[in-house]
């Protein structure tokens, strides 16, 4: 109010340049304003408190291509901070080793999370994929379905036989290990048919994986 210069003293995890604060970390940071007055005018200071949050980061996982039971992967997530990254098994058969190497024990579906455990000044972050692990020889038939066409020019019908009381998931895989298409058919559901259009997808093998929780089946579909 009485218009005399106002200097400023902050303190916290910033950096000061006369009236201009820059922000090096996350934490609490307190500006105190300062008047030291004059003949006229008694000293006074405002002091005020705000919180920077830690920064969000992204991880970037690459998909791992369908691997067979013998073979070992490596895994390639990075933090868009640069921040090192750590690796474990959410299911399936499978172990980390060397930091980034997989190792697969059973086949079937493998869910694998990519981390970064975040410091003072990034929260953490976290992505997941899952890998189809095949065997060898015939792929594994636990449950009992009737897939029609294969080789199909696009439409796919998967029919349960001998359905059982359990949810079931239908995943279809291309080779590269992406997802692009999946179905479920829960636990007290009556129908036995998944549908799948693949017209919009390129000629190709893929790899289909249903599950009931208990058993599995994996099938390799061709479209052309």
């Amino acid at each position: 109010a009485s218009g005399l210069p106002v200097s400023f003293l902050a303190t916290g995890p910033v950096v000061q340049n006369g009236d201009s604060l820059r922000i090096t970390g996350a934490g609490n940071v307190t500006v105190t304003a300062l008047q030291h007055g004059n003949e006229n005018y008694e000293a006074d200071t405002v002091q005020q408190t705000f919180i920077v949050k830690k920064a969000s980061q992204l991880i970037t996982f690459p998909t791992v291509a369908p691997k067979l039971k013998i073979e070992t992967a490596t895994l390639n997530a990075t933090a868009s901070t640069g921040l090192p990254v750590n690796y474990a098994v959410v299911s399936g058969g499978a172990t980390i080793f060397n930091n980034n190497q997989i190792k697969f024990t059973t086949e079937g579906l493998v869910v694998v999370k990519a981390i970064q455990a975040g410091n003072n000044n990034y929260d953490t972050a976290s992505a997941e994929q899952t890998i189809l692990v095949l065997g060898l020889g015939s792929l594994k038939e636990g449950v009992d379905i009737k897939i029609y066409p294969n080789p199909t020019p696009g439409p796919l019908k998967i029919t349960l036989q001998h359905k059982k009381d359990r949810n079931y998931s239908f995943i279809l895989f291309d080779k590269t290990g992406r997802q692009v298409a999946t179905a479920n058919i829960l636990q007290g559901q009556t129908t036995t048919e998944v549908n799948f259009n693949l017209s919009g997808l390129r000629n190709d093998l893929y790899f289909l994986n249903v599950t009931d929780g208990v058993d599995k089946t994996m099938r390799i579909i061709v479209k052309y």
